[in-house]
């Protein structure tokens, strides 16, 4: 089993009260990267995809309560997206290394696949 199967097998159960199609969870996880509030726009240009896209789906994270949109103080056309306390904790369960454990039901270290040798 490769790396990304066993991440995707275990993370199958948080993903699922997500409710995020792929996009959606590239969105989630790369907005999980940022530390700070990130401006909407410049985070669509991150993104490269549209703004009304990514309305749709940051929609779906703040209904969900993983996200908040707030509207900037000085510029009442600027907002800014970031995750929510809720929101850090599940990009937090997902992106935990994947251990043998979660693959096979055994304790152990980070699972990667083995190597074989050149012919």
């Amino acid at each position: 089993m490769t790396d990304e199967l066993a991440f995707l097998k275990r993370c199958e159960d948080d993903l699922a009260p997500l409710k995020l199609n792929a996009r959606g969870l590239r969105i989630f996880l790369t907005l999980a990267e940022h530390e700070t509030p990130v401006q909407f726009g410049a985070f669509a240009k991150e993104l490269a995809i549209y703004k009304p896209s990514l309305t749709r789906i940051t929609d779906s994270l703040t209904h969900a309560g993983l996200a908040t949109r707030t509207r900037s103080k000085k510029d009442g056309r600027t907002c800014f997206l970031e995750l929510t306390d809720k929101g850090r904790e599940a990009a937090q369960r997902i992106l935990k290394p994947v251990t043998v454990g979660d693959v096979f039901g055994l304790p152990g270290e980070v699972y990667r696949e083995p190597r074989t040798e050149a012919a």
